[in-house]
């Protein structure tokens, strides 16, 4: 194990402490305070120390970072919250360039003595983090007030230093070490001893010990020791021995005798006012007087400025487990604790809305997408092969049996057919010279030549015939846009129209895979279609398929529905939301079923 010095982590001798340690007025300590806490807070823009008198009344700025600039109405409304309430304040502006501003109050025996804000970049580190660390920094403003009454400015410099210089540490054990043995120089203590507080407020080790502490090392003596900080602890007060004898002192007397005669102190140190991190103990030898009230005074500051700096480097050397289990354990406790009002009636509403919900019967529905069809869609084919002519009609229209819906260009039939006509005019001119000629050879072969034209006549009539495209039945078209096909060829068989019935419609839904096996054919359920959001119409299950396709990045299966009532407003196309009734199940079931099978499914996935 190594083990530094104090000297080795002590800050340089000039920069922003420095200049903190020789202010030489209160605004000027405001000033060199707002720019040492500028360059902790990361993306800090616009910083205001605000003080004021609280029996008299007003506040104003008494120093702004950068100095000479003009306070901004987000900070400015952020430091009157914080005055009006008495607590920390962070608000976040929305939007890209939206600006973070946090604040805390400075506070002295629950007076109100002023206010530090600051306000930040937007996409810098965590606002919470940001904000914690100008809560301990804000504990050192506390001397605006006390440093003229109890404590001497040059011992608040070297306590300054003690406290930044733990700051600074590469760790918090390396910190806590020097920082205690630094404080047995200091106070002319012959030992010092600081205990971490655990999870239950209980003082679970002593991480840190002065370099003259030797007489603590013992077993004895250093059960003695955690017995004495555990007294301090329970009592959340500062316990002298020899002191004040309506306060319990019981374990500090045993600790002097088993550590030797000469005064004991202890001092809670708390991140918090409602949570303790550890204790600090000093003892000095036999012969050196007693701790005097502006050391303990001292002690109490020096505990107040180094508890947020203790719980926030602990945080920051936490392993993501013990987040997680300090975390539950600050949940717990303010559910099951002494205090916490609103928790324990939030935990009462949450059991209650939870027992509401799982003894209430509900319809359990299935919802899907929903998208009208004609029931029947005829497609109109392209009898021969030729032109787009002309266009009579396209997608959208409503046609009836029979209409004319295009025509094909008949041009080269009407030459067809007048050449065959021809031939066949020529051929019976040689049938009837055959017949009186008496040629029975010559009438055979023309007689047949005359059926082969005729034949072919009829064939071309025919055609012509179908050159105009009709629609086989009364209904809207649903495709087809032959405008820009005019002139273009079309090939026997090609699709140009599709036509659906107006008076009977099928709804196709596009159902998830987790639901399929709760429909059933013969379901009922309601339609709401997006442009008829004023009807609800009822449908019924007629078919669930086993095909499946892509939708909107998941997997779904093709139900099919039958209406029961339609409307004379519905068209093929339009698309909406079905609801398929399937039961009734427990509303709490309902609304948890699909967390229950993820949480299921990730489980049986990542499981071994």
């Amino acid at each position: 194990m190594t083990e530094h010095g104090f000297d080795a982590l002590a800050l340089p001798e000039g920069g922003p402490w420095a200049e903190l340690r020789q202010a030489a007025s209160a605004p000027d300590y405001a000033q060199f305070w707002l720019a040492l806490q500028a360059r902790q807070l990361p993306g800090a823009r616009l910083g205001v120390v605000i003080f004021g008198d609280p029996d008299k009344g007003g506040y104003a700025p008494l120093a702004v970072h950068p100095k000479g600039t003009l306070i901004g109405p987000d900070l400015a409304r952020a430091a009157e919250s914080c005055l009006g309430e008495k607590k920390g304040i962070l608000r976040e502006r929305p939007g890209a360039d939206g600006s973070v501003c946090i604040a805390w109050p400075v506070m002295v025996e629950d007076r109100l003595l002023g206010v530090a804000a600051f306000e930040l970049a937007p996409g810098g580190e965590a606002a919470t983090l940001s904000a914690r660390r100008l809560q301990w920094g804000a504990a050192w403003l506390e001397l605006l007030a006390r440093r003229r009454v109890l404590v001497p400015p040059r011992r608040l410099a070297d306590a300054m230093d003690m406290a930044a210089a733990l700051a600074e540490a590469p760790n918090l054990a390396v910190g806590l070490r020097g920082m205690v043995s630094e404080l047995a120089l200091q106070m002319a203590a012959e030992w010092v001893a600081l205990g971490q507080v655990g999870a239950v407020d209980t003082v679970v080790d002593i991480p840190a010990l002065s370099h003259r502490a030797s007489a603590v090392g013992k077993t004895q003596t250093r059960r003695a020791l955690q017995m004495a900080m555990q007294e301090a602890l329970d009592q959340r007060e500062t316990l002298l021995h020899p002191g004040d004898a309506t306060l319990i002192r019981r374990a500090h007397e045993e600790l002097a005798e088993v550590a030797g005669p000469g005064p004991l102190v202890s001092l809670p140190i708390a991140e918090e006012k409602s949570r303790a991190v550890a204790v600090l103990t000093l003892q000095r030898g036999p012969d050196a007087p007693g701790f005097a009230p502006a050391e303990v005074e001292f002690l109490r500051l020096f505990c107040a400025w180094i508890g947020p700096i203790m719980a926030l480097k602990a945080r920051e050397e936490m392993g993501v487990f013990r987040r997680l289990a300090q975390s539950l354990h600050k949940g717990l406790s303010g559910l099951f604790g002494a205090k916490n009002l609103v928790w324990k009636v939030s935990a009462l509403a949450f059991l209650a809305l939870v027992g509401v919900l799982a003894s209430i019967d509900a319809p359990d529905r299935v919802t899907a997408q929903a998208r009208l069809e004609g029931s029947v869609q005829r497609a109109v084919t392209s009898p021969i092969i030729g032109y787009v002519a002309e266009v009579r009609a396209r997608a959208g229209d409503v046609v009836t049996a029979g209409q004319v819906l295009a025509r094909l260009d008949d041009r080269d039939l009407k030459v067809e057919h007048a050449r065959w006509q021809a031939e066949r005019d020529r051929w019976a001119q040689e049938y009837a010279s055959a017949l009186a000629k008496d040629d029975r050879a010559l009438v055979g072969i023309t007689k047949a030549r005359i059926a082969e034209a005729q034949s072919r006549l009829d064939l071309v009539e025919d055609l012509l015939r179908r050159i105009e495209i009709t629609s086989p039945i009364d209904g809207l078209i649903v495709a087809g846009d032959l405008d820009r096909l005019v002139g273009a060829p079309v090939q026997r068989g090609d699709i140009l129209y599709e036509v659906a019935p107006l008076d009977d419609y099928r709804v196709t839904l596009d159902v998830a895979e987790r639901d399929l096996t709760l429909l059933r054919e013969g379901q009922g359920g309601t339609l709401l279609l997006t442009g008829l959001t004023e009807v609800q119409m009822p449908l019924t299950v007629t078919r669930i398929t086993p095909v499946s396709h892509a939708a909107e990045g998941r997997n779904v299966f093709r139900v099919e529905a039958a209406l029961d009532r339609g409307s004379d407003l519905l068209r093929p196309g339009m698309q909406g939301w079905a609801k398929v009734e399937v039961g009734e199940r427990r509303l709490l079931t309902i609304l948890t079923e699909r967390a229950e099978a993820w949480i299921r499914m990730q489980f049986w996935r990542w499981l071994p």
